[in-house]
C-alpha cells in the first residue's frame, strides 16, 4: 500500500511537470521550440531574450575596445623636468598658433594631442590658460606680418611637425 501511494504521487509530481512545461512554451528567433518550467523571459520569444542580451554584451565589448583605444592614444608622461616640459609646451604653442592664422589643416587634430599630452605631463590645470594665450599671440602675431615666416612655410613646418 505504501509503494502504490508513493508511485501515486511520484506520478502526480511527473504529471504536473509536464503540465507546466506545457504552459510555458518559447519559440526562440530561429524558430526552435523550447519547454521551461518558467515563464518565457520576454513576451514572445526566449530568442528576443537572447538577442538583446547579445546586444549588450556586444556594446560592452565595443565599450571597452574605444577606452582601450582612447588609453592607448594617450601618451605616456615623460620624464621632463618642469621647465623642460614648459619650454615644449610653449614651443607647441607657437607652432599650432602660427598654423591657424594660416588655416593649416589638421590643427584640431595637434590641439587634441598637445592637450592629452599636457595632461599626461600634469600641466593642464596650471599651465592650460597660458598655453591657450600663447596659441592666441602666436596667431595674431602671423596673422598681422610680426614673424619671419610666411604662410607657405609655416604650413610645410607644421605638416612635418612630430606632436605628442
Amino acid at each position: 500500500m505504501w509503494l502504490v501511494a508513493l508511485c501515486a504521487i511520484a506520478g502526480s509530481q511527473v504529471a504536473s511537470a509536464q503540465t507546466s512545461t506545457t504552459k510555458n512554451k518559447c519559440t526562440l528567433s530561429d524558430g526552435l521550440v523550447v519547454y521551461s518550467a518558467r515563464a518565457c523571459p520576454v513576451p514572445g520569444t526566449v530568442g528576443e531574450d537572447m538577442a538583446r542580451k547579445e546586444h549588450e554584451f556586444d556594446k560592452r565589448k565595443q565599450e571597452e575596445a574605444e577606452s582601450k583605444r582612447v588609453q592607448a592614444n594617450t601618451p605616456a608622461p615623460e620624464n621632463l623636468t618642469r621647465p623642460e616640459a614648459v619650454d615644449r609646451m610653449t614651443t607647441y604653442a607657437v607652432v599650432i598658433g602660427r598654423a591657424v592664422a594660416c588655416n593649416a589643416p589638421n590643427t584640431q587634430d595637434a590641439f587634441s594631442r598637445v592637450g592629452k599630452w599636457m595632461d599626461a605631463q600634469g600641466l593642464t590645470k596650471q599651465y592650460l590658460v597660458t598655453f591657450a594665450n600663447g596659441v592666441k599671440y602666436a596667431a595674431e602675431q602671423q596673422r598681422d606680418g610680426n614673424t619671419p615666416d610666411p604662410c607657405s612655410k609655416v604650413k610645410t613646418v607644421f605638416a612635418s611637425f612630430t606632436w605628442p
